[in-house]
């Protein structure tokens, strides 16, 4: 029992000072959720052109969305949501969350915007 006792500790020092010496990282996460079709300005938000200006400006290391995006705005219904991916493809998100909303249209086009 001492000699696993004594394998934990070493093991759990070799890592605090590998940890110590590490050189400290910042990651920069950006999130968006609920985004409900918005990709243009309104009264309900700055639109898609104020949130790529700020991702180009903060460059982030990560770019998620936690779902809600399609259904809710006129442009997004009238074209299953395309224009709401191709924005988000052009802003550089690397992964999105599935929602209620983007199963609005069918799952066959949710099949289809995963493309």
């Amino acid at each position: 029992m001492t000699s696993a006792s004594l394998r934990a500790f070493l093991v759990l020092t070799v890592i605090a000072a590998a940890l110590y010496g590490a050189s400290e990282a910042h990651v920069i996460v950006m999130h968006t959720n609920n985004i409900r079709g918005h990709v243009l300005s309104g009264p309900d938000g700055a639109g898609s052109a104020a949130l790529a200006s700020v991702v180009r400006q903060t460059k982030p290391d990560l770019m998620l969305d936690a779902g809600e995006m399609f259904s809710g705005t006129l442009i997004s219904d009238l074209f299953l949501a395309a224009p709401v991916i191709q924005v988000m493809n052009s802003i550089g998100y690397d992964a999105a969350a599935v929602g209620s909303n983007e199963f609005s249209y069918g799952i066959h086009v949710l099949e289809a915007r995963v493309q």
